[in-house]
């Protein structure tokens, strides 16, 4: 069997009814290492790649329905660590005390 699982922790801002999703899929392996190693992991491919498309169907229609909510995230935080790194002015030896 190939599973999966995740959690999508949505901005507030998305146009959905909740802020958290989780979702999970499974495929089975349609082969037995008692078949042949081969016919297994072709087996197994097979199941790997239908759980791969299965998931990015899944996250790609929430990447749609979020939209650009998600980019405000995304560049507060690339703002926010290019200020570290640029207030980053302690001589060797400091501590930090904020």
């Amino acid at each position: 069997m190939v599973s999966f699982s995740y959690v999508l922790n949505l901005p507030l801002t998305a146009s959905t009814t909740t802020s958290k999703v989780e979702g999970n899929g499974a495929f089975k392996i349609d082969a037995s290492i008692v078949d042949g190693e081969k016919k297994y992991y072709e087996a197994l491919a097979a199941a790997v790649g239908d759980a791969r498309r299965s998931m990015g169907a899944e996250l790609t229609a929430w990447k749609d329905r979020v939209g650009n909510a998600e980019d405000d995230k995304e560049s507060k935080w690339k703002s926010k660590s290019k200020q570290d790194a640029e207030g980053d002015d302690l001589v060797e030896g400091e501590e930090d005390e904020g």
